[in-house]
């Protein structure tokens, strides 16, 4: 613990080390094979064009009469 004394007027930060096994983990690969396997295209059955959706928020603010 540091003297008190030589700290006033100084931020003491103290910092604690996470335990080893959160620190160090395997990879995780299941999930990139998951992306690379091409299950967007699966989807696509009919071999038509992708549907574009715009969603569009308009506010119009008229004066008070």
């Amino acid at each position: 613990m540091p003297n008190p004394r030589d700290n006033k007027n100084k931020q003491v930060v103290e910092m604690a080390n996470r335990p080893v096994k959160e620190r160090v983990s395997a990879p995780n690969t299941a999930a990139k094979e998951y992306v690379e396997g091409g299950h967007m295209e699966a989807d696509d059955l009919l071999d038509s064009e992708p549907d574009l959706d715009i969603l569009v928020n308009v506010v119009s603010i008229l004066p008070a009469e």
